[in-house]
Formats: structure tokens, C-alpha cells, sequence
């Protein structure tokens, strides 16, 4: 996943951190992850999804129609050779693709199981992009 912080939200992580140990609360899943998301969910002023910082960007689980993503849902296209989510619901959420979580389990399933080729994209052009993305 791709995550960023200043010193602030590193402070704010270690503040959450103390206060879910001093009230005898259990880490979240994921250790880090989940206390982004805590804190994402709980509107601290310094974590924001790529969409509040980059309006014209995705997250790319969007591609799935925000579904776990396989051969079968994942549908990235290439538009003016940028990698792009089209907006399949008609919502006006298709963007750039911003970030892709390669650490999720469906996407390991899918992607890295021929990496080179990324045979489990079904669009050529977008199997193309990962490849000249990847391996330059």
C-alpha cells in the first residue's frame, strides 16, 4: 500500500498507539495500516486518501468496481498513456490510477503469479503499461 507521513501523523500514530495501550485495546489488524485507517476513519486532520490530495487520481480498487480484484472484475484501460479505472457505474469516479495495493491478497493472486507478462489483466494495452511500468 502506499502510504506517506509527515512528522505530525507519525506523532498521531504513536498518540493512538498509547491511548488503545493505556485502554487495554487490542492492535488493530495489520498493525500500521490499521492505525491509518483508524485514523483516516476517525477525520484526523493529517491522513487523507489519495483522492482528497490528488482529486483526478484513483486508488485502482476502483478498476474492480470495488471488488476484490481478479481476471474477472480487475478492468484498467489506457487512455492518452495513462492507466486509467473507467467509470463502469457511471458515478464520474473514473481517474488515473494513483495506487494499486499489490500487498492485498487477491491482487498477489492475480498478478503475481506471472508478473512479467501480467497475463491476469485482460486489456493488452494495460498488460503493456504494468510491463514498460515495471520492467523500464
Amino acid at each position: 500500500d502506499l502510504w506517506t507521513l509527515n512528522l505530525q501523523g507519525i506523532k498521531d500514530v504513536l498518540l493512538l498507539e498509547k491511548e488503545q495501550v493505556e485502554n487495554n485495546i487490542a492492535k488493530p489488524v495489520y498493525d500500521l495500516q490499521g492505525y491509518f485507517s483508524i485514523l483516516m476513519s476517525n477525520g484526523w486532520p493529517n491522513f487523507h486518501l489519495i483522492q482528497h490530495l490528488m482529486p483526478d487520481y484513483s486508488f485502482g480498487f476502483q478498476c474492480s468496481g470495488f471488488k476484490h480484484p481478479n481476471k474477472e472484475t480487475f478492468k484498467p484501460k489506457v487512455i492518452n498513456g495513462e492507466l486509467i479505472c473507467p467509470d463502469s457505474d457511471g458515478i464520474g469516479l473514473g481517474s488515473k490510477v494513483g495506487a494499486m495495493s499489490f500487498t492485498a491478497h487477491s491482487f498477489k493472486k492475480m498478478i503475481l503469479r506471472d508478473p512479467v507478462n501480467f497475463s491476469a489483466v485482460s486489456d493488452e494495452d494495460s498488460r503493456q503499461w504494468l510491463k514498460a511500468w515495471f520492467y523500464p
